[in-house]
């Protein structure tokens, strides 16, 4: 079964300068991040060190049908996307050996669907925080493998979803150093209740029937 418990999210942090507008098309089109003569924002970190963050604004809808988006290992990348998210087909995101442990999507407030559609299996490692979003999984034929974390406003279980398998295993590297982790910790509020800021080593993984 799957249970739809709504909270009142946090906000997504503002999008930094500077940032590359990037399309749908050239994301497939490069099918990896980030592409040479990109510019990246140099932050300083609290401990001293300066690491290089890739940011993008996805300029539509962000909609990866058959196709996979890989992320340069070692590498920060993070997406804000200005439409809905979909994932169609067999999809791989920041999968395989020379994958990134940080690849961030944020959904800012025209992004009301996160939609896994088609048959295959999507694999997918990232932490995706889309505050106005649905997820919906439209298929009862597929397999989604999510490694990392999902914030969103709501799950779709009208739809019938069969036998589709739906895991989300979750990573401590998807916690610690996260923009809205970090963002929580400097500014707490009453809206943030205790499991949304909760490690999600203490997650569990269902199956939907």
């Amino acid at each position: 079964s799957l249970i739809a418990d709504p909270r009142d999210l946090p906000d997504i942090p503002a999008l930094p300068e500077p940032y590359t507008d990037i399309t749908n098309a050239e994301i497939i089109e490069a099918e990896t991040l980030p592409r040479e003569g990109d510019q990246p924002k140099i932050e300083t970190k609290n401990d001293g060190k300066t690491s290089y963050v890739y940011y993008y604004s996805v300029t539509d809808n962000l909609n990866l049908s058959g196709q996979d988006l890989n992320i340069n290992s070692g590498t920060q990348v993070i997406l804000y996307t200005q439409g809905n998210i979909t994932f169609d087909g067999e999809v791989s995101v920041n999968e395989g050996g020379n994958k990134s442990t940080y690849l961030q999507i944020y959904g800012t407030t025209n992004t009301t669907s996160i939609n896994f559609t088609g048959t295959g299996t999507k694999k997918i490692t990232a932490f995706i925080h889309a505050p106005e979003a649905t997820v919906r999984v439209e298929n009862s034929t597929m397999t989604v493998e999510w490694t990392g974390a999902i914030w969103a406003k709501d799950w779709d279980d009208q739809s019938s979803l069969g036998a589709a398998q739906v895991s989300l295993t979750p990573d401590d590297q998807y916690y610690y150093y996260l923009t809205v982790q970090k963002q929580l910790e400097l500014n707490p509020t009453p809206r943030i209740v205790e499991p949304i800021i909760k490690s999600p080593a203490d997650w569990e993984t269902q199956e939907i029937p």
